[in-house]
């Protein structure tokens, strides 16, 4: 059993309430009661539904908060809280790209820090979905550009008065629902198209940064 391999209260906590989560979310789009669903998992890939090749699902979690996607298709979410303490040029030149960088210039501390962390979580989502684990090379790669509905396929949601941001990757995200627990509400979504450009050289991660890299 997976759950036996955490030591950590915090981090089997997070395990438990992540697989409730799930459960709840396949309750909802499928019908049936908690119990009715069976999840497995091989190591270091998100929870499967036994039974149910048809169904994806993705789990996310950044400090006391905890995000799930459940999906006809591949599907990655990530959840992020905002941390004023993360040095927002450092990290970017070792997760963004070029353009990404531009359009960080220049911005004040918090529009700064909001954009940073809606490209984050969109590419660490876009892992999540093909089942990837963190490779800063890929995520300097992966170019997020606005989108409509239409051509999008992800979406990220802000919520300031929580310092958090959720992102989501799929190719249904025109019709997906974002549920927050009452009263929260997202301020803001945004619709995204990502890119996977060229290979180019990546930079080493200095030490005194790589603490301070969200983790979700």
């Amino acid at each position: 059993m997976r759950l036996a391999q955490f030591t950590a209260p915090r981090r089997r906590e997070q395990f438990v309430l992540g697989r409730w989560l799930a459960r709840r979310a396949l309750c909802e789009h499928f019908g049936g009661d908690i119990v009715d669903w069976d999840l497995t998992a091989a190591a270091g890939r998100p929870p499967t539904a036994a039974g149910r090749p048809d169904i994806h699902l993705s789990l996310s979690h950044s400090g006391e908060w905890l995000a799930c996607a459940v999906a006809a298709e591949p599907v990655g979410v990530d959840v992020e809280v905002i941390k004023a303490s993360r040095d927002v040029d450092a990290l970017a030149e070792i997760v963004c790209g070029d353009d990404e960088r531009r359009r960080l210039a220049g911005l004040y501390a918090d529009a700064a820090q909001h954009l940073f962390h809606c490209f984050w979580t969109l590419k660490e989502a876009w892992l999540k979905q093909r089942h990837v684990a963190l490779d800063f090379q890929l995520m300097r790669r992966v170019q997020p550009q606005a989108a409509d509905g239409g051509d999008a396929d992800a979406r990220t949601w802000l919520l300031p008065e929580h310092a958090l941001v959720v992102a989501l990757v799929s190719g249904a995200v025109a019709g997906s629902r974002f549920n927050l627990p009452h009263p929260l509400a997202a301020r803001a979504s945004l619709d995204w198209r990502l890119t996977l450009l060229e290979a180019s050289p990546s930079p080493t991660l200095p030490r005194e940064h790589s603490s301070r890299l969200p983790a979700g």
